[in-house]
């Protein structure tokens, strides 16, 4: 399902996914998977309905799972660009960094430092410096890693395009 939604840019048969009634411990991993589904291919109305759960139905003090060891916040912020809230996925972003910088998960950080840049670049033309650093930082951090930082950034290009784009 998500790496249909990664290379597909829909998602067969669940373009409306809905989140669960209730998150435990038993289904916080499928629940993260599924949004970071939905953030990938999932309709922007999917998207916003994700992001709203997700605030309102996980406390703050839950940030990932053993499972699937994402930032949620950085989901969130995936969610929140895919419904058109540049602000709330800025705002996720930064959280993002935050959370990882703090509990020392660097593949996550270098993962958010280079989608922050990226909506940086698709959208906020005086943040060249800040964006660069970003980007700098997270791309060395992932190829360190082993892992290709083009497909953070392309997470993120595919769904904010360049002002003046269509």
């Amino acid at each position: 399902m998500l790496l249909s939604a990664l290379l597909d840019r829909t998602l067969p048969g669940c373009s409306e996914a809905s989140p669960a009634r209730v998150v435990h411990l038993f289904n916080l991993p499928s629940l993260l998977a599924a949004a970071e589904a939905v953030a990938s291919g999932g309709s922007p109305h999917s998207a916003s309905a994700w992001h709203d759960w997700l605030d309102s139905n996980l406390p703050p003090s839950i940030t990932t799972s053993l499972e699937w060891p994402v930032s949620r916040w950085r989901i969130q912020a995936l969610l929140a660009l895919r419904a058109g809230h540049e602000r709330l996925a800025r705002r996720d972003f930064e959280r993002a960094i935050q959370w990882a910088t703090d509990a020392s998960y660097p593949i996550e950080l270098a993962a958010a430092q280079i989608q922050l840049a990226e909506l940086l670049c698709h959208r906020d033309v005086g943040a060249e410096l800040t964006r660069r650093e970003l980007r700098d930082r997270g791309s060395d951090s992932l190829r360190a890693a082993g892992l290709d930082p083009t497909i953070f950034a392309y997470a993120v290009a595919r769904t904010a395009p360049c002002p003046g784009g269509s």
